[in-house]
């Protein structure tokens, strides 16, 4: 019989895995992961992207001028993004091939995984006693990035994980410089919000839709 430390330092037969083996499941899992791509390529996931980016700049950017309707734009904004966006994706469904059960599988868990942040989101929200405009806007922004960052190293795409970065950052830096009194009114900071996080975010999901394929 092995003993226990056989087993914790690898030598015992349950921890030894033949090298072909471990091979074929690394080069299993990248074939999964690139299909996983092109498959987020070819389908709505970089038109998806680009909408929201659009949807950013637009409600993040008429604010400044009108800081009055900025709860109105947002949420004809929203209802704008979730419709197209759950359209864009059942026609995809109900069009789409066969696809492996890999994919099909990983599919599930990045939708699993973005329903978890919403619920998340949500509660930690809902516990909160108050916070400005301002700080709503950038603590969904940086946690929308959170997940871009997630689901990059996920699929090891640097295009996601950089986005994600690039936009958190400036989010992060516009609420500072805007608090420390560095943009002028703090209404500017929608205007930076506007450019440097809908902007960005535009380009990410046109470089999915030219580049994943």
């Amino acid at each position: 019989m092995q003993s226990q430390n056989d087993l914790l330092i690898g030598k015992g037969k349950y921890m030894d895995v033949p090298a072909d083996e471990a091979r074929r499941a690394l080069e299993q899992i990248n074939r999964v992961t690139e299909q996983a791509k092109m498959r987020i390529g070819m389908g709505p996931a970089g038109w998806v992207i680009m909408l929201w980016g659009v949807i950013w700049m637009v409600c993040f950017g008429v604010p400044y001028w009108n800081l009055s309707i900025s709860g109105s734009i947002w949420l004809y904004g929203n209802a704008i993004g979730f419709i197209a966006t759950g359209l864009m994706f059942w026609r995809d469904y109900i069009k789409r091939e066969v696809v492996s059960q890999e994919l099909n599988q990983l599919g599930k868990r990045i939708g699993l995984a973005w329903m978890t942040l919403s619920f998340f989101t949500f509660g930690g929200f809902m516990v909160m006693n108050s916070f400005t405009g301002a700080q709503l806007g950038t603590i969904i922004v940086i946690l929308i990035m959170f997940m871009y960052v997630i689901i990059g190293l996920w699929l090891n795409a640097k295009s996601l994980v950089v986005t994600g970065w690039v936009v958190s950052a400036f989010a992060v830096s516009g609420y500072l410089f805007a608090k420390w009194g560095w943009l002028g009114e703090f209404r500017v900071l929608m205007l930076w919000l506007s450019v440097f996080c809908g902007g960005p975010l535009f380009l990410c999901g046109l470089y999915i839709k030219l580049r994943w394929k």
